[in-house]
């Protein structure tokens, strides 16, 4: 190949070029001030720092945003009342300065949302190690932050004392514009709707949602009238996930969350203290989930699924499938029409449930419904329910509940069945009350297997024991797999530490 001077010439200048262009530009506010204002005084207020990076415009003694913009928050509590708009697409983060999320507080003194935020293609907001406390978005959902159409990222906040009306008692989320909503190691505190999602109500239709390492904690949804038809859904979550959209919830916590009404009639129901998991024709994992102290309260004549852990509800083709899942002390105020753990599918939808324990609440276990559906358990235990049952199976219009390698027992009714459609089971399903269950202490809250336990060795291989227990020790240790949640042997399946100091492996999802 010949190179004649000319085009050397050419791939010098182009080379020099690619070197010296300029990086995107971008622009760092530190706030010196925790006052709310936004008239010309001389200072640069949070408000007045969110306006000039949205709008790329000088504003005060902030200077005009640029291509990325970064809001700096000194440790301090910062009064903001009435929110702030992106209307716009742009990116932007605000973060505590000193990573710790309790230093910086936005205190929204129960006076309206912090940010509302609409956009039509690229827009990009973080918010990194601060709390929103105190939010109150009225007769509207969000009432601290309400999303639809940006790319959304929550990362070490805390979310305290929010209320709202509809969805989202702290955060409404909604965006089928291919973006989507992150969510890493943040705390969900005491927030309240009336009606869904009394921590996080997040949608998503063309896009993803990813939560991990998230707490939400004392959360409650409400139904104050029976005539709205929205019921109280998801006492901490309500998580959706609609045509193509993706979900994952790994590592979250879910504790002494709440569904209440005090309506009768059908649609004051109450469904998922912790909880509530819709996929409508989308998919949603839960992987390392924990539910302990959720729980339910109603009127005796509301007639009505009661859930005090966490519902599932696949329908149109959507899948749902949780694994590894620890349901612990569930409570509700009325025995009849519910479970702690309430699996549904209906129209083609598919869930399933496995390595799971769900122990020690007040009422029944499990309730597994399908329509022309499919729902599978595997490798759960469930004891403990002595007022009432284990696992409830029923199945009607060609629908098919299975149950294999699961362990239940010390409940008043281990298994009933109900409908027309088909049931599946593999053995281990009712243990009897002599040699098993063999439980290191069930009175203790103590469900693993004694390694002289009838049900070591004692099940199948099946699909959904996948490669870990719950403990993320190896599932396959014996001849043959143990019956429950838990195997007795075994350190750790295939690497160490992946985000929490009780789990040695994540391998699902990948």
């Amino acid at each position: 190949m010949r190179l004649d001077v000319r085009s050397l010439h050419r791939l010098t200048c182009w080379s020099l070029a690619v070197v010296v262009a300029a990086p995107a530009a971008a622009r760092t506010y530190s706030i010196a001030t925790t006052v709310d204002d936004a008239t010309v005084n001389g200072n640069c207020t949070l408000r007045e720092a969110i306006r000039a990076a949205r709008d790329n415009a000088p504003v005060d003694a902030c200077l005009a945003g640029q291509a990325s913009d970064t809001i700096v928050l000194p440790d301090g509590t910062y009064p903001f009342v009435g929110q702030e708009d992106f209307n716009v697409d742009v990116t932007v983060e605000i973060r505590g300065q000193s990573g710790t999320a309790s230093a910086a507080v936005v205190d929204l003194q129960n006076a309206g949302r912090f940010l509302f935020l609409s956009g039509n293609g690229p827009g990009s907001l973080m918010l990194r190690s601060f709390t929103v406390e105190n939010g109150n978005s009225g007769v509207a959902g969000g009432g601290a932050i309400y999303s639809y159409g940006y790319a959304l990222t929550l990362e070490g906040m805390r979310f305290v004392g929010n209320h709202g009306v509809g969805q989202g008692g702290a955060v409404q989320y909604e965006n089928n514009r291919g973006s989507g909503l992150t969510v890493r190691r943040t705390q969900f505190f005491a927030n309240g709707i009336d009606g869904r999602g009394g921590g996080l109500s997040a949608s998503i239709n063309d896009g993803a949602i990813d939560l991990r390492d998230v707490i939400f904690q004392s959360n409650g949804a409400s139904s104050s009238s029976g005539t709205t038809g929205l019921g109280a859904w998801g006492g901490g979550l309500l998580l959706d996930a609609v045509g193509t959209g993706r979900a994952v919830c790994v590592r979250c916590l879910f504790s002494s969350n709440y569904v209440q009404t005090s309506a009768a009639g059908f649609g004051a129901g109450v469904y998922g203290g912790g909880a509530y998991f819709l996929a409508q024709g989308g998919k949603i994992q839960v992987v390392d989930a924990t539910f302990v102290s959720n729980f339910a309260s109603v009127p005796a004549d509301v007639g009505a699924l009661q859930a005090p852990a966490f519902v599932t509800s696949a329908f149109n083709g959507g899948v749902i499938e949780l694994d590894r899942v620890l349901v612990d002390l569930s409570s509700n105020t009325f025995s009849n029409g519910g479970a702690d753990v309430a699996l549904f599918s209906s129209s083609g939808g598919y869930v399933s449930l496995g390595n799971a324990q769900v122990t020690s609440g007040s009422w029944n276990g499990i309730r597994a419904q399908t329509i022309n559906s499919v729902v599978e358990i595997a490798a759960t235990t469930v004891a403990e329910y002595t007022l009432g049952t284990g696992v409830s199976m029923d199945s009607t219009g060609g629908g098919m509940v299975s149950l294999g390698g699961s362990l239940l027992a010390h409940n008043a009714t281990d298994l009933t069945m109900v409908g027309d459609g088909n049931f599946l089971f593999t053995n281990c399903i009712a243990m009897s009350m002599g040699l098993f269950p063999g439980f290191v202490d069930s009175g203790a809250g103590d469900f693993h297997l004694s390694p002289a336990s009838a049900a070591v060795d004692a099940t199948v291989p099946l699909p959904l024991m996948r490669q870990a227990d719950r403990d993320h020790r190896p599932r396959f240790v014996g001849i043959d797999p143990d019956c429950g949640a838990y195997e007795v042997g075994g350190l750790f399946v295939d690497g160490f530490e992946v985000g929490d100091t009780g789990s040695f492996a994540a391998t699902f999802p990948g």
